[in-house]
């Protein structure tokens, strides 16, 4: 069967009839956050390791409550779909978009409805992520594959059956995988595209992919101009511009104010339901945080003295260390921390000029491209949400705020800091407490440095939920999956782009 109706029409109805019978476990580490109207769920599952067997027996025991306590959860999930959407009296559909990122995968199952208008009205935000991320199987596809399984049970549990024919699935991988070897990124695609022909969802090969850098930036902004009901608007100040830091690079996307220059390289027109709007969006590959991380340790390492095998680490909390594991036993192995501030941020300048331990033909020195015109308002989301709500006592903070807080935090010891924020900063992760310094030294240098943000008279706003939506790009490819687009509409490059080497075209007609 298939649905047609309002303004989408399914596409590609993959005929699977049955789930996958035998399914191999998997110890996972999983985190979910279930999104509904004023309702949310949050639960933690993780692999035990070897355990006696009293250990063992309560383990078990916990874990099939815990099953059944999800099964309870899911079956009133569905009924209580089924029971909306035969009372909305208009389509209704639901859809799986993954966001394969380099720290984890994160499945998002969007409902909407159509009710007048261009665009749907997405109810619903069903979330669930799974770490670590399809690169960390760069050697075993199938295992990568394997590890999106529960998302994709995840979501079959909250799908009306009604519907889950014409419930579609994408992926969509991004820096993580766009930095592995070619045979290695498709060896993994082809391997989850396998996996996804076994589900009852309706799919096509062409829906897992590795996403373009601009597609990231484009539709993060396209999500937040969603959820704020700004994305047609013909005044460029009426709209919000959005910041995403993620694990393997950092987005920029906003409608430039005023008599504001788009650089050639930063300039792309997005064409909104009928209307065609001038942007700035870029992602800077190899500036996400746990990639400024790693080249920063290798500045580090460069810098010890000849035969050590320990150097001193500015960016560490003093009292604290790190063990460098390169599968290699010469050179440094191990970092200890002086949490020096001033330091650490002229470590993280040198970064930001070159491309230095990075796969140099995927990375462009940020500051080899202008920033935008920042004047207007701003969302900082993903990770920038993630290390600066921690220790600012504001979720609209100016970079004098900023600069302090990193001065603050460089300036304790490990044992201090983790009597501070140990019980909820990033409790089931170490590193994130002894890389404090690092991490909010290194935000402070995107922000004020690169971006240029004003010490006191502007402030970005750091943002996880926006009206019961969680901030991501997934949204605004959800929309582009949608909308049926204009003949002729593109995302392309405004007249003002050099001719001679134009970027490529990118659909994101909504």
């Amino acid at each position: 069967k298939r649905y047609r109706g309002g303004r989408f029409s399914a596409r590609g109805l993959f005929g699977a009839d049955t789930w996958p019978r035998s399914r191999r476990s998997r110890e996972l580490s999983v985190e979910a956050v279930i999104v509904r109207p004023r309702k949310r769920y949050r639960g933690g599952i993780s692999g035990a390791g070897t355990m006696g067997a009293f250990r063992r027996q309560h383990a078990l025991s916990t874990m099939a409550s815990i099953c059944l306590m999800i099964c309870a959860v899911a079956v009133t999930a569905v009924t209580e779909n089924d029971e909306r959407d035969a009372k909305e009296g208009l389509p209704v559909q639901y859809g799986l978009m993954i966001d394969a990122g380099s720290t984890g995968s994160r499945v998002h199952l969007y409902r909407w409805v159509w009710r007048s208008g261009a665009l749907p009205d997405i109810t619903d935000d069903y979330y669930l992520e799974v770490k670590p991320g399809l690169s960390s199987y760069a050697e075993n596809p199938q295992q990568a594959a394997e590890s999106i399984q529960p998302l994709l049970d995840f979501s079959l549990n909250h799908i009306p059956e009604a519907v889950r024919e014409t419930t579609w699935v994408k992926l969509t991988a991004t820096a993580g995988l766009r930095l592995l070897p070619e045979e290695q990124q498709e060896g993994i695609l082809s391997a989850v595209r396998d996996k996804f022909r076994e589900s009852p969802f309706e799919f096509e090969d062409s829906w897992v992919k590795i996403s373009e850098g601009i597609d990231e930036a484009v539709d993060a902004w396209l999500s937040a101009n969603y959820i704020m009901e700004s994305v047609v608007h013909d005044d460029p100040g009426s709209t919000v511009g959005t910041l995403d830091l993620g694990g393997g690079s950092m987005q920029i996307a906003c409608r430039p104010t005023g008599n504001s220059t788009i650089h050639e390289a930063t300039g792309y027109r997005v064409g909104v339901a009928g209307n065609d709007y001038d942007m700035y969006a870029i992602s800077h590959l190899s500036y996400g945080l746990m990639q400024a991380r790693r080249r920063v340790d290798a500045i580090v390492r460069a810098s010890a003295a000849p035969g050590s095998k320990t150097v001193e680490h500015p960016c560490l909390l003093s009292g604290t260390n790190i063990t460098f594991h390169d599968g290699t036993a010469d050179g440094v192995q191990h970092a200890v921390g002086t949490s020096d501030h001033a330091a650490c941020l002229a470590l993280q300048e040198q970064i930001f000029h070159g491309c230095a331990h990075t796969s140099g033909d995927k990375c462009s020195p940020m500051h080899s491209v202008p920033p935008p015109d920042t004047h207007g308002r701003f969302l900082a989301f993903s990770y920038f949400y993630d290390v600066l709500s921690e220790f600012l006592h504001t979720h609209t903070p100016t970079m004098a705020e900023v600069r302090e807080a990193a001065q603050r935090v460089c300036g304790v010891s490990g044992e201090e800091l983790h009597g501070k924020h140990g019980a909820t900063y990033e409790v089931k992760n170490p590193e994130f407490l002894k890389r404090a310094c690092q991490d909010i030294t290194y935000i402070f240098r995107l922000l004020k440095g690169y971006l240029q943000f004003h010490d006191d008279h502007q402030r970005i706003e750091l943002v996880k939920n926006v009206r019961g939506k969680e901030m991501s790009w997934t949204l605004g490819q959800t929309l582009r999956m949608l909308e049926q687009p204009a003949p002729g509409k593109t995302l392309e490059p405004p007249a003002h782009h050099s001719t001679s080497a134009p970027p490529p075209k990118h659909d994101a007609e909504l």
